[in-house]
C-alpha cells in the first residue's frame, strides 16, 4: 500500500460495518482476469431470475439500486481456492471489471459517486457511499431458505481497524417463532450471532493496533500475491440460513456500502442457483379401502407429498356424495354400483408444481337387510321373521335376538323364534355378500299371557270322582279350556273349576288346561299327568268252625302288592284284636259266639272293606306243639314231633314250597329236606276227632345253605405232566377245600382252593375228589381223569 492511501486512513477515522443476510465470502480480490470471467449482460431481474434462484423459491417484484458496472455475473470455470463457486452473482461497492486477479495493486478502488443506504446506516451509525441494492419478495415451499456467499475486500489487511465497509441481508417477513422479522441481518460468521464485516472475520492489521485483529481468523482467506482475484483478502464460503413460514411472502435486501468514504472496494460472491430451499418430490398418489360398498364412505388417503404448503384437488365421479374435496384424506360414497373415476391432483412448492394422478374405485352393490313379522305376539308363542330384504345363494343372513330367546342367533334367511318373556325385544338382521354387510334393526312387541295353574282332589281310583279348580288368572275377560283323557267322563270342559269327572282305567292320565285373555287373544296353557288307580279288593278266607281258644289263620284273598295297605279288626275277645299285616297270621278267640272280621285294603286313593262271621264252638281247642332236628343244611333230611298227646286227633302238617314233602299227615313226620336254604315256614293244624275243633300253630327253622363243590381240569394228559385243577365252586373266607388225588398223585391230597403242578405216576383213570366246608355244611364233587401211556415231552 502507497503512502497517500495510508496517510488517508490515518487520518479519516474510517469503520465500515458489513451485514450478512445471505452466504458471503469476503475475498481481496487479485485481478486474473484470464481465469475469473465478469459480466454484465444479465438485468438485475435476470440475474436473480436466472442465476441466483435455486430450487423450489418464488421470487417477484425485484428491483435494484446501483451504479452502472457495479453488480454484474462471475464465472471461474471448474472454480478456484480462493473462490470455490462455479458462477453466482457480483455485487461491488466499486467497478465489478476490477475483480479479476491477478492481486497486484494495493488499494484497487473505483468511485462510484453513488449515495450510500440508509439501512446499512442505521445498522453501522456511520455514513456510507457507493452503495449496490438487490431486493425482492419471496415465498418458499420450505421452512428454511438458504444461499452460500463469500466476502471480499481491498481493506484487508492495511485497515482492519479503521474502515469496516458493510454489507448486509436483511429479511423482512413473519418469524415462525414468534414476531416479525422487520431488516434482520441473516449473514453471520458460523456458529455464532455474530455479522459478518472486516472487523470480525480477518487475521490482523498490518498498520494498526486494535481489539478487532485477528477476530474468527480460521475463517479468513489471505489472497496476497493471489492470482485468481484481485482482492487482498477473502472470508471462507459461508451459508446465510432463515427459519420462515412455508409459503408466506417475504422481502429480502441485499446490499453492500462502502463506509465512510468511496475508497478501497469491497465485494460479496453470491454461488449461483444457492438461493433456494428443500423441496417435495411431486409423485402424486392415494390409497383407499376397496372394494367399497354403495352408501358406505370409503376412506381416501394420500400418499404423496404432505405437510404445509401443499394442497389438494380431489374429483370424484358418478354418483359420489360429493362431486369434489380439498381435504388431504377425504371420505366419500357411492349410491349406485360399478366403477367410478377419482382424480387426485397435487399442488406443492407455493403452487409451483403440480401433478394429478386417477384410480378408479370398484363399488358393489349392498345389500338390503329388511324384513317383517307379526307384531304383538303372545310370549312362548312362535314367531317368524321373513326377510324381505336381499335374497339368493350369494348372501348370508345372521339374525340376533334377546337371551330369552329359545334360539339367540340364527343363520336361516326366515326364521321362527320362540321368546319366554314378554317386553320389547331388539331384533338385529345381518345380510352380507361377498363384499359388504347391511345391517337393519326392528323391535317386536311380546305379549304377556294369563298364569294358568291348577289343583285337584286326586289322586283317585277307577270310577272315583274327582274336581279341578283354576289357581292362575281369574276373572272377566278369560275364557277356559279343560281336555281331560279320552276315557274320561266328561272328556272335556269349559268351567272354570270343573267337578265330578270319573275315568274307567287305571294309569297315568293328562289333563290340559288352557286360558285364554280375550283382550289380547293370548292363550297360556299348563299341562299335568294324575295318577288313576285301580280299585283294591277286600276279601280274605280262613277255617270256620274253631273253638275257643284255637289258633285261626287268616288270609288276605283280596287285591295283594306293596302298593297297598291293611287293616284288620278281629275284636275285642280276639288276640290279636287287631293287625296291618297282609295275612296276619294266627289268631285265638277267648269267647264262643259269633265273632265279627272285617279287613280294609287302601291304595292311598281309595280302599275297599269286607267283613265275615267266624262261629266260635263252646268246646277247648286242642293243645298244639311241635318241635323238629333243624337246623340242617339243604337237603338234609329233618324230623318233625308232636310234643303233646296225639290221641283222638289229626294233623295237617305244611311245610311250604321248597319242602319235600310239602305236606304229611302224620303226627310225626320224618325226613323232610328243603331244596333252598333260609328261613322256612312250617304250619301244623290238628284236629279233635270228636268234636271238631282245630288248633293252629306256626313255626319257623333255618335251613343252612350248602356250598357247591365243583372244578376242572385238563383231560387226557400225558404221563409225567403237570396238571391244574381249578376250583368251579363256592369261593369266600368261609370256605375250606380238600383235594384227594390218590396215592398215584404227587401230591396226593391238598387243602388250597386251586392246586397247580400235579403229577400222576401210573397211566389210566384217576378220581379226583374235591370236599368244600362251610361252618355248617360240606359237600364234595368227585370226577375222573385219563392218564396217556406216553411220557410227556
Amino acid at each position: 500500500m502507497n503512502s497517500a492511501n495510508y496517510f488517508k486512513i490515518s487520518h479519516m477515522s474510517k469503520f465500515k460495518y458489513i451485514i450478512l443476510t445471505f452466504s458471503l465470502f469476503l475475498v481481496a480480490c487479485i485481478p486474473l482476469k484470464a481465469q475469473l470471467v465478469i459480466q454484465d449482460i444479465l438485468t438485475d431481474v435476470e440475474l436473480v431470475q436466472q442465476v441466483l434462484l435455486g430450487d423450489g423459491v418464488q421470487v417477484y417484484n425485484i428491483s435494484s439500486t446501483a451504479s452502472p458496472g457495479s453488480i454484474g455475473e462471475f464465472d471461474t470455470g471448474i472454480g478456484d481456492p480462493s473462490v470455490p463457486m462455479s458462477s453466482g452473482i457480483i455485487m461491488s461497492t466499486g467497478d465489478i471489471f476490477d475483480a479479476p486477479g491477478p492481486n497486484l495493486a494495493g488499494g484497487t478502488s473505483s468511485n462510484n459517486g453513488t449515495a450510500g443506504d440508509t439501512d446499512i446506516e442505521a445498522i453501522i451509525g456511520i455514513n456510507t457511499n457507493d452503495a449496490a441494492v438487490i431486493e425482492f419478495d419471496f415465498k418458499s415451499p420450505a421452512d428454511t431458505v438458504m444461499f452460500n456467499y463469500i466476502f471480499a475486500s481491498e481493506e484487508y489487511r492495511e485497515y482492519v481497524c479503521n474502515f469496516n465497509d458493510a454489507f448486509a441481508f436483511l429479511l423482512t417477513g413473519p418469524n415462525p417463532l414468534g414476531g416479525t422479522y422487520t431488516d434482520y441481518n441473516i449473514a453471520l460468521v458460523p456458529g455464532t450471532s455474530t455479522e459478518v464485516a472486516i472487523a470480525t472475520v480477518n487475521n490482523g492489521d498490518s498498520n494498526s493496533t486494535c481489539p478487532e485483529e485477528n477476530s474468527n481468523s480460521g475463517y479468513y482467506v489471505d489472497n496476497t500475491g493471489g492470482i485468481f482475484v484481485e482482492y487482498d483478502g477473502l472470508t471462507q464460503m459461508f451459508t446465510a440460513m432463515a427459519i420462515v413460514e412455508p409459503c408466506e411472502e417475504y422481502h429480502i435486501k441485499l446490499v453492500i456500502a462502502d463506509a465512510l468514504d468511496s475508497s478501497y472496494d469491497s465485494a460479496v460472491f453470491l454461488e449461483a442457483n444457492s438461493f433456494g430451499a428443500d423441496v417435495d418430490t411431486l409423485v402424486p398418489e392415494f390409497v383407499y379401502t376397496q372394494p367399497g360398498c354403495t352408501e358406505e364412505d370409503i376412506d381416501f388417503v394420500n400418499a404423496g407429498p404432505s405437510g404445509y404448503g401443499v394442497t389438494y384437488e380431489w374429483t370424484f365421479y358418478g354418483s359420489a356424495s360429493i362431486a369434489s374435496s380439498t381435504d388431504e384424506n377425504p371420505s366419500v360414497s357411492w349410491s349406485t354400483p360399478g366403477l367410478h373415476q377419482v382424480d387426485l391432483e397435487i399442488v406443492i412448492n407455493c403452487g409451483m408444481d403440480s401433478a394429478t394422478v386417477t384410480h378408479y374405485v370398484n363399488i358393489q352393490e349392498r345389500p338390503d337387510a329388511d324384513f317383517t313379522f307379526m307384531n304383538d305376539v303372545c310370549e312362548d308363542n312362535t314367531v317368524q321373521f321373513t326377510n324381505t330384504g336381499s335374497t339368493g345363494s350369494e348372501y348370508t343372513h345372521e339374525w340376533i335376538f334377546t337371551t330369552d330367546a329359545e334360539q339367540q342367533v340364527s343363520y336361516a334367511e326366515n326364521p321362527f323364534v320362540v321368546f319366554e318373556t314378554s317386553g320389547l325385544k331388539p331384533v338385529k338382521h345381518i345380510v352380507s355378500n361377498d363384499y359388504c354387510t347391511q345391517i337393519f334393526y326392528d323391535t317386536i312387541n311380546i305379549v304377556s299371557g294369563p298364569e294358568v295353574s291348577f289343583s285337584h282332589t286326586g289322586p283317585i281310583c277307577v270310577n272315583q270322582t274327582i274336581d279341578f279348580f283354576n289357581t292362575g288368572t281369574t276373572g272377566g275377560g278369560m275364557t277356559y279350556s279343560w281336555v281331560f283323557d279320552p276315557d274320561a267322563s266328561p272328556s272335556s270342559s269349559t268351567d272354570e273349576n270343573p267337578a265330578g269327572v270319573s275315568f274307567a282305567t287305571a294309569g297315568d292320565k293328562t289333563i290340559t288346561f288352557t286360558i285364554t285373555d280375550s283382550g289380547s287373544g293370548c292363550p297360556n296353557t299348563v299341562v299335568q299327568n294324575i295318577a288313576v288307580v285301580e280299585a283294591p279288593v277286600a276279601d280274605f278266607t280262613f277255617v270256620d268252625n274253631p273253638c275257643v281258644g284255637a289258633g285261626i289263620v287268616f288270609s288276605n284273598a283280596g287285591s295283594s302288592g306293596t302298593e297297598y295297605t291293611y287293616l284288620w279288626d278281629f275284636g275285642t275277645s280276639a288276640s290279636p284284636q287287631n293287625s296291618t299285616a297282609e295275612n296276619p297270621g294266627v289268631v285265638q278267640f277267648d269267647e264262643d259266639g259269633a265273632q265279627t272280621i272285617s279287613l280294609t285294603v287302601s291304595n292311598g286313593a281309595c280302599s275297599d272293606n269286607t267283613s265275615q262271621v267266624v262261629t266260635v264252638a263252646n268246646s277247648p281247642a286242642p293243645d298244639i306243639s311241635f318241635s323238629s332236628t333243624a337246623p340242617q343244611c339243604e337237603g338234609e333230611s329233618i324230623d318233625f314231633s308232636f310234643d303233646a298227646d296225639p290221641t283222638g286227633l289229626d294233623f295237617d302238617w305244611d311245610f311250604g314250597i321248597n319242602g319235600s314233602p310239602g305236606t304229611s299227615t302224620d303226627s310225626d313226620p320224618t325226613g323232610i329236606t328243603f331244596s333252598t336254604g333260609g328261613v322256612q315256614i312250617i304250619t301244623l293244624m290238628v284236629t279233635d276227632q270228636v268234636s271238631g275243633c282245630t288248633n293252629t300253630e306256626t313255626q319257623t327253622i333255618n335251613i343252612f345253605e350248602t356250598p357247591v363243590a365243583d372244578f376242572s381240569f385238563t383231560d387226557s394228559v400225558c404221563l409225567g405232566a403237570l396238571v391244574d385243577f381249578t376250583n368251579e365252586g363256592a369261593s369266600g373266607q368261609d370256605i375250606s377245600y380238600a383235594w384227594d388225588f390218590g396215592a398215584d398223585a404227587t401230591p396226593g391230597s391238598s387243602v388250597i382252593e386251586n392246586q397247580t403242578g400235579v403229577e400222576f405216576n401210573t397211566t389210566g383213570d384217576h378220581i379226583i375228589t374235591l370236599s368244600v366246608s362251610s361252618p355248617n355244611c360240606v359237600s364234595s364233587y368227585t370226577d375222573t381223569i385219563f392218564i396217556k401211556n406216553s411220557p410227556a415231552p
